[in-house]
């Protein structure tokens, strides 16, 4: 669990600035070579999700708690006033900072159980509306400043890094290419080292692993099992919470849920999840780019509405999954009485799609099920459709 202490740590500005100095060094380090043969964005990229902040979001399926306190030797009593937040990696450099070193200092903290909370002390009184209003107004305000401290420097604090390996690597290309041009008048071998060191693998956030982009010419990336896993654990633990309150959530369209399951991403994958994006041939729903193996997943969100439109949800997987992408996700809402026979035409319709692979049916639980498609192109090639369903039913 994350813990910290409220502005006990020097400022947010402070961090970047520590943060740049690490990334200069490093990259001042680095060979020429590797700069040379690796992609600037890429590079760019790397070291600015290394050390990126995440902002301060409040917890909205959770209250905020008031919470007695033990009585101290002086009988004196206290109360802690606390507000939920979503607990991210490095939410705890964000809380033990300033959002500005000229503020005033507040007492507050991030607790174990996600709560970031202030002790208003009772001096022989008792806890008022007055106290808690003025507690959450204090938590609100450091909220809003820490996230506008955030916001403002996560993006000059790329563009430093930007504005650095850019004229870096044209340097080094014009260095090179000058050394050449006097070999060649000189009449002398010019020794070149083109072959860039091994690059090394570094935890970055979250759940999310970055591997420092290799010096060589791209690839296309290969999505991992366990890549896949943790998007569709994230994905089935919203959905059941959209199943525990089916009466607000069914009145929402496809697309309103599907922003809800995009936010979710976003909050654990910095950003990475788009929808309504064109790739290939169509236009998919959620469209997730996974920053710890480069691959590309996408998935289709789709109230039931008969087997027919399953089976056309499925061809719609092929308008836009490339040759080298092995998974895709279908999710399905139904608002309609008898959900068991819902999943039971939705494993019949699936089954029986032309891209079915025979006998390649896994049943994962009762609301999720695997199955192995060809592309209709390539026979050869098969994908991975995981099909999701939730009850929305009310």
């Amino acid at each position: 669990m994350l813990h910290a202490y409220g502005d006990s740590n020097g400022s947010i500005e402070d961090y970047f600035r520590d943060s740049w100095k690490r990334v200069k060094s490093d990259i001042d380090s680095t060979e020429d070579s590797v700069i040379l043969n690796t992609d600037t964005d890429e590079l760019v990229n790397f070291y600015y999700e290394k050390y990126a902040l995440p902002i301060i979001e409040i917890d909205t399926s959770r209250q905020n708690k008031l919470e007695k306190n033990g009585t101290s030797a002086s009988r004196q009593q206290s109360v802690t006033f606390g507000i939920p937040i979503i607990l991210k990696q490095d939410l705890n450099i964000v809380i033990s900072r300033t959002a500005n070193p000229h503020l005033m200092f507040t007492h507050f903290e991030l607790d174990n159980d996600g709560y970031l909370s202030s002790q208003l002390e009772l001096y022989g009184g008792q806890v008022g509306k007055s106290h808690i209003e003025q507690a959450q107004t204090t938590l609100n305000t450091v909220i809003q400043q820490k996230n506008s401290t955030v916001n403002s420097q996560n993006p000059n604090f790329k563009k430093t890094i930007e504005n650095y390996l850019k004229p870096l690597k044209e340097k080094i290309r014009s260095e090179n290419a000058h050394l050449e041009q006097i070999a060649s008048e000189s009449s002398v071998e010019l020794i070149k080292n083109d072959v860039a060191p091994t690059p090394v693998n570094l935890k970055v956030k979250q759940k999310i692993q970055i591997v420092k982009p290799e010096p060589k010419q791209k690839t296309d990336p290969i999505l991992q099992r366990k890549s896949v896993e943790s998007v569709l654990e994230l994905i089935g633990n919203q959905g059941r919470q959209f199943e525990t309150t089916p009466k607000v959530f069914s009145g929402l369209g496809e697309e309103a849920l599907r922003d809800i399951i995009l936010s979710m991403l976003n909050a654990v994958f910095d950003g990475s999840a788009t929808g309504e994006t064109f790739v290939k041939n169509g236009k998919t729903d959620i469209h997730l780019q996974m920053n710890i193996d480069g691959g590309i997943l996408t998935a289709e969100c789709k109230f039931w509405g008969g087997e027919k439109l399953y089976d056309e949800t499925i061809d719609q997987h092929f308008g836009y999954l490339k040759w080298r992408q092995n998974y895709a996700i279908q999710i399905t809402f139904s608002k309609n009485q008898g959900f068991s026979e819902v999943i039971g035409k939705a494993i019949e319709s699936a089954k029986s799609h032309p891209t079915y692979v025979d006998n390649s049916f896994r049943q994962i639980n009762r609301t999720y099920f695997v199955t192995t498609n060809t592309f209709p192109e390539d026979s050869g090639k098969r994908v991975e459709i995981h099909h999701l369903l939730f009850n929305l039913y009310c």
